[in-house]
């Protein structure tokens, strides 16, 4: 495997250990802080201001990756394009929210109780941030400088952290409102954007001037931009619309428990989101004999040390759980448990994707991700309203499951590899992640 690669996978992967670790700690922080039902309001928070970003942000940054790495256009005129864009879709967020929020018919899009002005800034703030954010850890990555972006996120997770303990410490004999946290969770989010442009203006900002794409350079990033956004579109459904339905049947305090349950078990995904990181970036350039042999390592090494974290969590997380979170989180247990299922093959998806970008296959990601949306929406209609956060466990497994089996048949056929070769760690391979980890 090509030893930049490497390394930068290993290091991105290190980070996002980190990374989970911190995210781990503000979890419990924010579990303890506001329960079941705070947490609830929470997640419909988080989950509708990433849905709209999703939406009105049109997957751009892929995009912006495969387009810096591969010099399709200048840098200035990307970013003077994109920020301009940023710009109306802001203005086009707000009158969205006004919008929804006049009809109590979509309330259960929106946290409960809470004021128009209050939300109106909680999702403007998170919309524009989330935003900037992709846009500079794009051009970032784009040009390669996962070292400088690998030690941002370490200083970045370590302040966080630490803000969330001095929060909790300083609030632990008094009640803290919904409302104060999200304040003070606003202010938390902004530190990663502001970090990563930091890294933009020192390493990677060209000259300034006030040009924009031309036509054929927008046109060539709107055509990039369409399928993923199509896809990330039907992905985010299928393994975030539950939220909603959960919360619309059965209300707050049980999506608090399970959006537990879901964020937990989606945190193993830090081995394949490392890897779709980095590979994105180098998967344009490679000759396809090397590609897909660099495909066929990751993901057999993604998938056995998805296998042994599944093994160990499986024995344990009934202890974890109930110590960390507290009691009243007990029920996440089984359905963290019944997550995994489904949490393991679709870490495949997340590598394989990343190579069908590559090479320009972003259609049989769509496809992917649209049997994964009908599935996932089938079974929450039939399941949730019966059997609540278990049937939307068990409609994500299905969905995941079956939208992993297709896949990898399609990666499979093209690339002329065999399932053993894309799945079976060898002994090589696990040579090599020794001596990886050495460095």
């Amino acid at each position: 495997m090509n030893q930049t690669l490497s390394k930068n996978i290993i290091r991105q992967f290190t980070a996002q250990i980190v990374g989970v670790i911190t995210g781990l700690g503000s979890s419990i922080i924010t579990s303890r802080i506001l329960g079941p039902d705070g947490r609830g309001n929470f997640a419909i928070l988080i989950n509708s201001a990433s849905f709209l970003s999703l939406i009105l942000g049109f997957s751009f940054g892929s995009a912006v990756v495969h387009i810096v790495s591969a010099n399709k256009a200048p840098v200035r005129n990307l970013v003077n394009t994109i920020l301009l864009g940023i710009l109306i879709l802001v203005i086009v967020c707000f009158f969205v929210l006004l919008i929804f929020l006049s009809f109590d018919s979509f309330n259960f899009l929106f946290p409960s109780s809470q004021s128009l002005s209050f939300n109106l800034i909680a999702f403007l703030m998170l919309f524009s941030t989330m935003m900037c954010s992709i846009l500079f850890n794009s051009i970032i990555s784009g040009k390669k400088l996962f070292f400088q972006q690998q030690v941002n996120y370490f200083w970045i997770a370590g302040i966080s952290l630490v803000l969330y303990l001095l929060f909790y410490y300083l609030n632990n004999n008094s009640q803290i409102s919904f409302k104060s946290f999200i304040y003070f969770y606003l202010i938390i989010n902004t530190l990663p954007l502001i970090g990563i442009y930091y890294i933009y203006v020192k390493y990677a900002r060209p000259t300034f001037n006030f040009k924009l794409l031309d036509k054929i350079q927008f046109k060539y990033l709107a055509n990039f931009s369409f399928l993923a956004y199509l896809a990330n579109i039907l992905q985010f459904l299928s393994y975030r619309m539950d939220f909603w339905f959960v919360k619309y049947y059965f209300g707050n305090n049980d999506l608090g428990i399970y959006s537990l349950a879901v964020n937990l078990a989606q945190m193993l995904w830090l081995l394949p989101q490392a890897v779709a990181s980095v590979f994105l970036s180098y998967s344009s350039s490679e000759q396809p004999e090397v590609l897909i042999n660099q495909t066929n390592v990751l993901s057999r090494i993604n998938f056995f040390i998805m296998l042994v974290a599944t093994i160990i969590l499986t024995s344990s997380i009934g202890f974890i759980i109930p110590l960390l979170y507290g009691k009243q989180f007990t029920n996440a247990v089984f359905l963290f448990r019944v997550l995994l299922i489904g949490i393991v093959p679709f870490s495949i998806t997340t590598i394989l994707a990343s190579y069908f970008a590559g090479r320009g296959m972003q259609k049989v990601n769509l496809q992917c991700s649209l049997i994964g949306f009908v599935i996932c929406l089938m079974f929450d209609l039939i399941l949730i309203p019966k059997y609540g956060p278990k049937g939307a466990a068990y409609a994500t497994i299905l969905s995941y499951t079956i939208s992993t089996s297709y896949i990898i048949f399609i990666y499979l056929k093209h690339s002329k590899s065999n399932l053993i070769e894309l799945l079976m760690v060898r002994k090589e391979d696990i040579l090599f992640l020794q001596k990886k980890l050495k460095l």
